[in-house]
């Protein structure tokens, strides 16, 4: 039973977020990999996930680990145990680590960000006090794919719409583009929205000039994040 639940935990530290993705990587039966899903999440492991203003109930439910802990050790540990234990710490870090960590990285600068959120929400210093927040995911039925936004917050009539990016570069116009494009599809009605753009190495001049022209627009590089 242990060896089924460590399974199901990698295959979800390694990208498998829905059921059916989780079910065929562990190669367990469907009803039994379900079964485990559900006892770590009561365990409080793994946790379930909608889109932002659906129901609980929603088919389009995703999977992740609650613990970033367990998180990073069976994408990167457990798998490369036996390399580990011969004193290659530096080889996988090189050839196995390096090379996936802005992938890693990207779900827990989502967290950095949300946290960050919910205290400048507590001291009351965003535009609104906000009731919900979430990530959402949908389909663009014009350009027919699949797209997904890194935060939402809401009070049920005004929204803030987030975008978190841990790159190695300064974010540009085009980052700031995309997300309206993305704001366009999420099918919520909005009395007033703004956007706020999270970045790991700051922002290009002219997408300081755009939030100065625009003031929807809201830039937080990684140092607010952690001055707190």
């Amino acid at each position: 039973m242990f060896f089924g639940k460590g399974a199901i935990i990698e295959a979800i530290a390694n990208g498998a977020t829905k059921s059916n993705e989780i079910v065929t990587k562990t190669g367990e039966e469907s009803a039994k990999c379900l079964k485990y899903i559900k006892t770590l999440c009561e365990l409080g492991i793994l946790y379930k996930e909608t889109p932002f203003g659906e129901k609980d109930s929603s088919r389009k439910t995703l999977y992740g680990i609650s613990d970033l802990m367990f998180r990073f050790w069976y994408r990167y540990v457990f798998p490369n145990r036996t390399l580990l234990e011969t004193d290659a710490e530096e080889a996988v870090w090189k050839r196995r680590v390096e090379p996936d960590y802005s992938t890693y990285m990207g779900i827990v600068f989502e967290r950095v960000c949300r946290e960050y959120l919910l205290w400048k929400n507590s001291r009351g210093e965003l535009p609104f006090l906000f009731i919900s927040i979430g990530r959402w995911w949908g389909t663009d039925s014009v350009k027919r794919r699949q797209i997904e936004i890194d935060l939402i917050a809401s009070d049920g009539e005004d929204y803030l719409i987030c975008e978190c990016k841990w790159r190695n570069e300064p974010l540009d116009l085009s980052v700031w583009k995309e997300l309206q494009q993305k704001a366009a599809v999420f099918p919520k009605k909005r009395r007033r929205t703004w956007f706020y753009l999270f970045s790991k190495t700051g922002f290009q001049e002219a997408l300081w000039e755009e939030a100065k022209r625009n003031s929807s627009i809201v830039l937080v590089e990684i140092g607010e994040l952690l001055d707190r």
